[in-house]
């Protein structure tokens, strides 16, 4: 099983997801958890929360999709695009796939 996050705008997002991601990893021991983050300032939010940074690295792994250019421009979002290419391909041979977008 496998269960994206795409870009949670505040960690308190984490708080719901990580008890039932938790519990889930009890019964498919094969789950993985991928966060990824697009805005750099949350990002650090996570890492700075030790607590909820172990709890992730625990069931997956919190990735920031570093892109130049400015907030919105046309430039960072084909770069974001590019760099979700790998994460859409594990979502489409993934035997079961939950995808949030918070």
């Amino acid at each position: 099983m496998y269960i994206v996050l795409l870009d949670p705008q505040r960690v308190g997002h984490l708080d719901v997801l990580l008890p039932i991601v938790m519990q889930l990893k009890k019964s498919n021991p094969d789950l993985t958890l991928d966060v990824l983050y697009i805005d750099p300032d949350q990002f650090q939010i996570l890492k700075k929360n030790s607590f909820l940074n172990e709890m992730v690295n625990s069931v997956g792994r919190a990735v920031l999709l570093k892109s130049p250019g400015s907030k919105g421009s046309l430039w960072k979002k084909a770069v974001v695009g590019f760099k979700l290419i790998p994460y859409l391909l594990k979502i489409l041979t993934s035997r079961r796939v939950i995808f949030f977008q918070w």
